[in-house]
């Protein structure tokens, strides 16, 4: 049976009343840590059953690792390390202010991507930042310890700025404002189709980053006449300058079709989709109807999502050794897992990405940025600010892992890396022959973390997950409205990529520790589909009282909806989160550093992402003991491409 404690031993203080420090505290918990929440206001009845109730700690408190919110009294708490909180950074010209979610998501430069254009900008919806400031709080605990730091600091605008720059050079580089677009992402994402669609009894998330996606549903619609005309072949033209009129073309297909019926015909022709689900529904899915607890709220017992990930561990780990030591294969693409292990850069790890030149990353396929002058042979794959975003300081080794040359090099990486981080289809790992009860097997002591859209079932098998297709069936984008309007959703932003990205860090280190402290490998399987539906946990307990809003409330004139273009230079952005890597190709791409102020600094961040296959002698030969006769060879019969 699995279980989930990798943090078991650990005892951990919380003291402040933010209620990201809520979230952190119930991280803890889930996680198998001992847990002292030290408020000095209690929390609502909702925040009880969302985040948990824990002991306020009598007395003086000693624990292994502390949590203090900027102004806390934190007088007779002591820990070995300490992550300080605040709203704010030291560097910002407004350095460690409190701010409530609200403010958060203005000044972080999220909400300005948020509603209609011509109308005021929308928060997300309560609760959703302040869970995903929470678990990088978490995770920068964990990180102190394993690195030895006394003092870690943690800013609730930096994470949050974090998300929205790596997201911003999906749009900024090739001409699409980071602006509010309505219930599609600006300029559709440089891809048609990216919205929220009128169906038959609701509405439904349709997005589409690649031409097998939209000749997928195409042909799911019965291949019309009218998607014959070339007009409807350019899916860069479709998305920038007639999104609107594609959409009439597809309506009524669309409308004569239930969300039900839809998710059926994406499961069968695996085109990119999902419901968009009020939170009401969301507690009625038959794939979560062993995943909740209960608790009383006012007399009235109400269902919160458990954990949204399981942990298997396995005994028998190697030593442990330093975070600088540790090496790291990344199998995961787009953003949720690149970002994770690119976290891991930024504390000291190497990264090894594997790629395939037959099927790249996503990431690699968006193209030369609009305008930008580039030599006329500049490799495609390589001019891409997104994927540098998501890469930046990683090595990459090219294997066809259709050949069983490819796949016997993979499993020789497998056996000797102390992480494996995917997010790939369920059974592609088997295929490759590193599924996690093989690795350990060879390799006990390894984390290894799948990163799941959803949690295996009969009603979502098939069903491919990008980030607006988890957040819609989490029941998050349909509050994303104005009051007593329909919803719009928040298209742009792709909060599921960060928070479960988020999330996916705090596990990985959680599971370095268990390793440390216990000798245990692991494999632990990541919902994000569960992931964005905790973090949307207190408006599930809304459904349930019936107190639910009728819209979010726009921001107002004097709050602030900071310009992607104005962050770096914003009152309330850290002066060194943001810094640029050079690309031989691109020359300075923007990036943000992992947002946790280590040792009194973020950390440095020097290389952009690599080439495709830069560094794939040097891995086989230096830490495959590969000789050069053999990776000719290799080479010569198409492996490592």
């Amino acid at each position: 049976m699995p279980v989930s404690a990798p943090l078991s031993g650990l005892k951990v203080a919380v003291v402040g009343d933010a209620r990201a420090l809520h979230a952190t505290a119930r991280w803890y918990a889930d996680l198998g840590a001992d847990v002292v929440l030290r408020r000095h206001t209690a929390p609502t009845a909702r925040e009880r059953a969302w985040l948990g109730e824990y002991d306020g700690g009598d007395g003086p408190v000693h624990a292994d690792l502390r949590i203090v919110e900027q102004g806390a009294d934190d007088s007779g708490v002591t820990a070995t390390a300490t992550v300080r909180f605040a709203g704010t950074g030291t560097t910002a010209p407004e350095p460690r202010m409190a701010m409530d979610e609200r403010r958060l998501s203005g000044a972080s430069g999220v909400a300005v991507a948020i509603g209609e254009p011509d109308r005021p900008a929308l928060p997300l919806p309560d609760g959703a930042l302040d869970h995903m400031v929470g678990s990088h709080v978490a995770g920068a605990g964990v990180a102190a310890l394993l690195r030895g730091e006394t003092e870690v600091e943690v800013a609730a605008v930096d994470v949050v700025a974090w998300s929205a720059v790596t997201n911003a050079n999906l749009y900024l580089p090739y001409g699409a404002r980071w602006e509010r677009a309505g219930r599609r992402a600006s300029g559709s994402g440089g891809c048609y189709p990216y919205s929220l669609f009128d169906v038959a009894d609701g509405q439904y998330c349709l997005i589409g980053r690649t031409r097998r996606d939209w000749e997928t549903l195409v042909t799911a619609m019965g291949s019309p006449e009218w998607a014959a005309d070339p007009r409807y072949h350019d899916l860069r033209a479709m998305a920038k300058d007639y999104p609107q009129e594609v959409d009439d073309r597809m309506a009524p297909w669309l409308t004569s079709h239930t969300r039900a019926d839809l998710n059926r015909i994406a499961s069968e022709f695996g085109f990119p989709g999902g419901p968009v689900l009020t939170p009401g529904e969301v507690l009625d899915l038959p794939s979560l109807a062993d995943r909740w607890r209960e608790s009383d709220v006012d007399g009235t017992r109400v269902r919160t999502l458990r954990e949204p990930f399981d942990v298997s561990e396995v005994g028998g780990a190697a030593d442990d050794k330093p975070l600088r030591d540790v090496v790291v294969l990344d199998l995961s693409w787009v953003w949720s897992g690149p970002a994770v292990s690119v976290g891991l850069v930024d504390l000291g790890a190497t990264v090894i990405k594997v790629e395939s030149a037959t099927r790249p990353d996503n990431t690699r396929l968006r193209g030369r940025p609009t305008g930008a002058v580039l030599p006329d042979d500049a490799p495609r794959l390589e001019v891409t600010p997104y994927f540098h975003a998501c890469n930046r300081g990683k090595r990459s080794i090219a294997l066809d892992l259709r050949t069983d040359d490819g796949r016997a090099e993979l499993a020789k990486l497998a056996a000797r890396a102390d992480v494996i981080i995917e997010n790939l289809s369920p059974g592609v790992m088997d295929r490759f022959g590193i599924a996690p009860h093989v690795v350990h097997e060879a390799n006990p002591g390894c984390v290894y973390v799948s990163m799941r859209g959803y949690r295996a079932h009969p009603t979502t098998a098939g069903l491919r997950a990008y980030a607006p297709v988890l957040t819609a069936g989490a029941g998050v984008e349909s509050l994303v409205r104005y009051p007593g309007e329909s919803s719009i959703g928040m298209m742009t932003y792709g909060f599921s990529d960060a928070n479960a990205a988020s999330q996916g860090l705090l596990l990985v280190l959680a599971g370095l520790w268990a390793r440390r402290s216990r000798g245990v490998g692991s494999h632990v399987v990541l919902s994000q589909h569960e992931s964005a539906i905790l973090a949307n946990g207190g408006n599930l307990v809304d459904a349930q009282l019936g107190v639910g809003s009728d819209g979010l409330t726009p921001l107002r004139d004097d709050e602030p909806a900071v310009e992607m273009t104005d962050l770096r230079d914003s009152p309330w952005t850290s002066a060194d989160l943001l810094t640029e890597v050079k690309s031989p190709w691109l020359g300075d791409v923007t990036v943000s550093r992992l947002p946790w102020r280590l040792g009194g600094a973020f950390p440095e961040v020097t290389a952009p992402g690599p080439a495709l296959g830069e560094h794939t002698d040097e891995i086989l030969t230096g830490r495959l003991g590969a000789t050069a006769s053999r990776v000719a060879e290799l080479r010569e019969a198409g492996v490592l491409t």
